[in-house]
């Protein structure tokens, strides 16, 4: 399956309206960049591979286990990537 992984900002706030949104990685730099641009979402968290981060938060959000993305109900989910290499997550 082909992914299109791109989308612009008024996209992402379309298609977010109502859904949980995960950041997928705690780096530094996307995660400042890209956090403030979904305020208007009220359920959000992140996951990411490093059990380091589990059970902590990051800019006031909960950090998750990539594991908890099966919990979720995918029709109401919208992972963003805010890890540097975003090709190991795609």
């Amino acid at each position: 399956m082909k992914w299109d992984i791109w989308r612009t900002w008024p996209e992402v706030k379309k298609i977010c309206q109502g859904k949980t949104v995960v950041f997928f990685g705690c780096s530094e730099d996307w995660v400042h960049k890209t956090c403030p641009k979904f305020d208007y979402v009220k359920n959000k968290y992140f996951v990411d591979s490093n059990p380091a981060y589990h059970g902590k938060k990051l800019v006031g959000l909960d950090i998750k286990s990539p594991e908890a993305l099966f919990e979720e109900d995918k029709q109401n989910l919208y992972v963003v990537i805010t890890a540097g290499p975003y090709e190991s997550v795609t």
